[in-house]
């Protein structure tokens, strides 16, 4: 049995008045009155007991107590935001949404997503892109391509690629000119510019070393110096500047496959990183039922299926 809770429409004055900082600024996002805002500031401290503002300069001042009740109310909006939203989209068995990593996203889904489309005209597609973890709950998809390492709680997960990193880089790279250097071992890396893609793995050593762990599988020795160069969070910017023959990148399969069977980049030794995540399609059971859901499941299954295999 719920107990008896605040007004929602207090509730929202007072997260967009924590929010903005300002009564003025919240009145204009609600569409009302600075003073209805006000009051409804009074009632729900007057209902919860607390002062949640500190009036003594003249501003709306929140305290340390509404400052964390006001990060709690944002996400119960959230939820419900989420709630009305999944409810709406699940409502039409025509409109497929699909959440998705970023750089899966934009280098390997991408460029196949009208293969599905064709083959499955009834169905309207929408993908967001994002980092975040799966949240079926809030995210208002209907399944998310996920790199993770396989533990999803209360969620149904599928393996879809097999992940490993090595070299790639410009065709120029290999065949030498007078502004790269050619590459024949793979001590040569260590002369080239190294586009490194910020790695982190909780709980294990691999954290930002990719370069230094791939470098001593290929039984390379660096010395302990440091391996320079330009540093990016996702891997699609390393393959733009790898493709612009303005380094050496380490990649996984899956990501630049494109540009490889394009002969954008080469790879030139075939030594691999494991990776200890992989790609996942991951999704609630409560949606697995759905024709558009189980479409999309094998479609992409089978599509990645030599990703699996490497």
């Amino acid at each position: 049995m719920y107990q008896r809770l605040p007004s929602l429409k207090a509730l929202r004055a007072f997260e967009a008045v924590v929010r903005h900082h300002s009564a003025t600024k919240a009145s204009d996002e609600l569409h009302v009155s600075s003073g209805a805002v006000s009051h409804q500031i009074r009632a729900l401290e007057q209902e919860l007991g607390l002062r949640l503002f500190d009036r003594s300069s003249g501003e709306l001042a929140p305290t340390a107590v509404a400052l964390e009740l006001a990060e709690q109310v944002r996400a119960g909006f959230d939820l419900i935001f989420g709630a009305v939203q999944r409810l709406r989209l699940s409502g039409d068995p025509s409109f497929l949404t699909i959440g998705c990593d970023v750089t899966f996203g934009i280098l390997w889904l991408g460029p196949r997503i009208a293969r599905f489309q064709e083959r499955y005209p009834g169905i309207e597609v929408r993908l967001d892109l994002t980092d975040s973890d799966p949240d079926t709950s809030w995210r208002s998809v209907d399944l998310t391509i996920h790199f993770g390492y396989g533990q999803f709680p209360d969620y149904e997960a599928i393996r879809l690629t097999s992940e490993s990193l090595s070299p790639v880089c410009a065709p120029v790279y290999v065949h030498g000119t007078s502004t790269a250097t050619a590459i024949r071992s793979p001590a040569d890396i260590l002369s080239c510019p190294l586009l490194h893609v910020e790695w982190f793995e909780p709980d294990t050593s691999f954290r930002t070393l990719a370069w230094e762990k791939w470098f001593a599988a290929a039984g390379v020795e660096t010395g302990g110096v440091k391996l320079s160069g330009m540093h990016f969070s996702h891997t699609a910017n390393a393959l733009q500047l790898a493709i612009a023959g303005a380094g050496v990148a380490l990649a996984s399969d899956c990501l630049a496959a494109d540009a490889i069977a394009s002969g954008s980049l080469v790879r030139p030794f075939d030594i691999r990183l494991q990776l200890p995540r992989d790609y996942y399609l991951v999704y609630g059971g409560s949606v697995a039922g759905l024709a558009k859901v189980a479409a999309f499941r094998d479609w992409l299954v089978a599509e990645t299926e030599p990703l699996r295999s490497l």
